[in-house]
Parts: structure tokens; C-alpha cells; sequence
């Protein structure tokens, strides 16, 4: 069986608004990643909600080095200001934070 190179920047990484928030986005590209990701959403009100993240995750070159490798963990609070509450379409504001790095993120939508 013939083995093909995916190109680094064609890999899936970790890190930015979606995984692993709390890390700058993509910062983790790797072969083989695993990750967990925890979110609680809730709201206050009809147009405002909040939610709490934690993740964890890891990369390596090949499945079998995940648990070698180490986890990555991240973290952090975000609010929500829904533009129609029916659809529940909205604006997130999202604060994370990772060992020695903290993230803000603006944006439209949820993370998943």
C-alpha cells in the first residue's frame, strides 16, 4: 500500500474558536489528534445567554505516541447575545485561557 505525505497546512489541528479554545487557532497540527471538549450553555434571558468551556486534548505523529505526548488543557467563559432567539442564532463573546495564554474571540455562532 502506497503511503501519500498530506502537506502540514492540509492537516487538522487544534486550537482557535472551536478546539481546544484557549490556544492560539491551529497552533496544534499534527497526524493523530484526540480531543474532549465540554461546553454548559444556559441562559438569562430571551436574547442573553453564558457558557463554560473546559478541553482536553493531544497530537502526535502517530496514533500509538497519543498517550507519550501528553494533554493539552484548556478553558474559559463566553456570553451570547441572540440575534432571533427562535433559531438561537448569535453573537458569542468567548474569554479562554490555557497555561500562559489567553484568548478572546468574537464571533458569529457557537464553537459545535
Amino acid at each position: 500500500q502506497e503511503m501519500v505525505e498530506v502537506p502540514f497546512y492540509a492537516l487538522q489541528g487544534m486550537g482557535g474558536n472551536q478546539l481546544l479554545r484557549g490556544y492560539y487557532g491551529n497552533q496544534f497540527r499534527d497526524y493523530a489528534l484526540a480531543l474532549t471538549q465540554f461546553e454548559w450553555r444556559t441562559l438569562w434571558s430571551d436574547s442573553w445567554g453564558y457558557r463554560f468551556f473546559l478541553s482536553t486534548g493531544g497530537h502526535a505523529h502517530h496514533l500509538r505516541e497519543l498517550a507519550a505526548r501528553g494533554t493539552k488543557i484548556a478553558g474559559g467563559l463566553g456570553v451570547d447575545y441572540f440575534l432571533d432567539p427562535i433559531s438561537k442564532n448569535n453573537l458569542r463573546f468567548d474569554l479562554g485561557w490555557s497555561p500562559g495564554q489567553i484568548a478572546v474571540y468574537f464571533l458569529y455562532g457557537n464553537a459545535f
